[in-house]
Parts: structure tokens; sequence; C-alpha cells
């Protein structure tokens, strides 16, 4: 833990950045990952909204019904994948909880995606999001985000 002189607690609780400044490699391969899936969930929503048909739509309420859940659902996985990242990259301490929520929701959104008769993507979905979940659990990369508090040093003798 790094300690000021001054003062009897660590000088930042609420950052994880390591003692010698360094991330490890693991979290800079996750944080390019969660890029990565960020622009691929934005690119899903982009080729959905472009894939559009407007003139098989009778009605606006049709298009809402039928492709506008898809695109929302997309874009707001691109965003907490973008979110995840940001977190990585500013080392805040609730990044991993944020990246697991967010491989959470993708493998929810999954699921009821291939319920719903869509195979091909879903697959490229699941494998992605197993595989950051898997790696989550690297021990370095738990370390790095490891909770800590900020306890009150000993004085000496005592």
């Amino acid at each position: 833990m790094i300690y000021d002189e001054e003062s009897d607690y660590d000088l930042d609780p609420k950052s994880a950045v390591p003692q010698n400044g360094k991330r490890p490699w693991p979290v800079r391969m996750l944080t390019l990952l969660l890029f990565i899936e960020g622009f691929v969930f934005l690119g899903a929503a982009l080729y959905i909204l472009n894939d559009i048909d407007f003139t098989q739509y009778t009605t606006i309420q049709a298009y809402w019904m039928q492709t506008f859940p898809q695109e929302i659902i997309f874009m707001l996985l691109a965003i907490l994948a973008f979110w995840a990242a940001i977190a990585f990259v500013s080392l805040w301490r609730s990044g991993w909880a944020i990246a697991m929520l967010a491989q959470g929701i993708t493998l929810a959104v999954a699921i009821t995606l291939y319920l719903n008769g869509f195979r091909l993507f879903v697959y490229v979905m699941i494998v992605i999001a197993n595989f950051l979940v898997i790696y989550l659990y690297n021990p370095d990369i738990q370390t790095v985000f490891q909770m800590k508090k900020a306890v009150p040093r000993r004085e000496e003798g005592v």
C-alpha cells in the first residue's frame, strides 16, 4: 500500500493504480477486448439500422415493435462495454464489477436473442462474453481491482 508520510491513511483508497504506475498486461489486454466488444455491438446496432427497409412497415408502430428494440439493445450493450473499458483505462475500483455486469447482461441478451431465432451472431456473442468472463478471473486483474479500505497504520512500539 502507498502511504503518505503525514497521514495515517492510504493516499487514495479509491484508486487502483499499482505502486510502479504500470498496469499488468492482462489489464491492458482486457481493456482492448472491452473496446473491441463495444465497437462490435455498435456495428451490430448500425447494421440493423442500415438494413431496415422502411417500405415494408405500414405504420410506425410496426417498426417500433420489430426492429427498434434490437437497435436499442445493441446500443445499450455498446455503451455498457465502453463504460467498462473506460473503467479499466482509468483503473476505477468498480471496473471489474462493471465489466462483469456487462458480460452478464451480454449473455442474458444472447440467450434471449437465441430463443427468438437469431443464431449466428448469438454464437459469437456467447463466445466473446464467456472468454471475457474467464479472463476477468485472472489473478492479476483481480489483484489490481481488489477493494481495499483505508486502514490506519499502527504506530511502532504499540
